[in-house]
């Protein structure tokens, strides 16, 4: 089982790597780390030093999450549009250890890119007074956390519905899954403002919080050097590894009962 699934991996690893699109994006990266730079220049006293950190870490996961999405939708609906998967099903490669082979091989090649990326970061860091700032790699790990669970995701749609619609539900769920703190503070607020009777206490509208991709995101206290530890990055990494497990699990399940004869 594991030798198809490093098989696949290294396969989608390979195919993604020599796809122009992902030297594209990782350009565009790189130029907007740079701007990022040259921008600093404008700013007064330490602030040239923040805004290369923010921006930085901004493009690492904006240009990720379209790197996770578009790659991600195409996983499973390009191999059935081609009709390789009849070549691939054909071997003794079972339907799960398809979908967690290709999540594997992407998932690494955004390894590769969030750590090259990071260390450019670095780079242009290391030329302040400040020097590099190691924090960073704390961000950049939650990130790809988020980006392999938005690869997850991807595989969902990508098992049963058209690139496009996997695009847009996608794109959809990272903007409420980042939106969800926001909202509930609104709705709890306009409940005790308006004094809406409910059967429950608004306080429980907190819980959905639970569901909120914030947990991923710590730009802002390395940024402006609040200390973060490591007990915040393990469960950081946990959250995200259980959502991993549940929507590969759902990408599995509706994998098997998809119809490719």
């Amino acid at each position: 089982m594991m030798d198809n699934i490093f098989s696949l991996g290294l396969n989608t690893y390979r195919e993604a790597i020599r796809q122009k699109v992902l030297y594209g994006l990782m350009f565009f990266m790189v130029l907007l780390i740079l701007m990022a730079y040259f921008l600093a220049q404008l700013a007064v006293g330490d602030a040239d030093v923040k805004i290369i950190k923010d921006m930085g870490l901004a493009t690492i996961f904006f240009l990720g999450s379209v790197v996770s999405i578009s790659m991600g939708i195409s996983l499973v609906y390009k191999e059935i549009e081609r009709k390789t998967i009849y070549t691939i099903l054909s071997k003794p490669v079972s339907r799960t250890e398809f979908v967690i082979g290709k999540f594997i091989g992407l998932a690494v090649t955004l390894f590769v890119k969030v750590v090259l990326m990071t260390c450019l970061l670095l780079a242009v860091l290391s030329f302040y007074p400040e020097g590099a700032d190691w924090n960073l790699w704390k961000a950049s790990f939650l990130i790809f956390v988020e980006l392999c669970v938005l690869v997850s995701i991807a595989l969902v749609f990508s098992s049963y519905s058209s690139s496009f619609m996997s695009g847009l539900f996608c794109f959809s769920i990272l903007m409420v899954g980042h939106l969800t703190d926001d909202l509930v503070s609104i709705v709890v607020k306009t409940i005790q403002r308006t004094k809406v009777s409910l059967p429950f206490p608004p306080e429980v509208f907190e819980w959905i919080k639970v569901f909120s991709f914030d947990h991923f995101i710590i730009n802002s206290q390395i940024v402006y050097g609040v200390p973060v530890g490591m007990n915040r990055i393990f469960f950081g990494g946990l959250y995200g590894f259980f959502w991993v497990v549940f929507f590969l699990t759902i990408a599995v399940s509706l994998f098997r009962l998809k119809d490719l004869k």
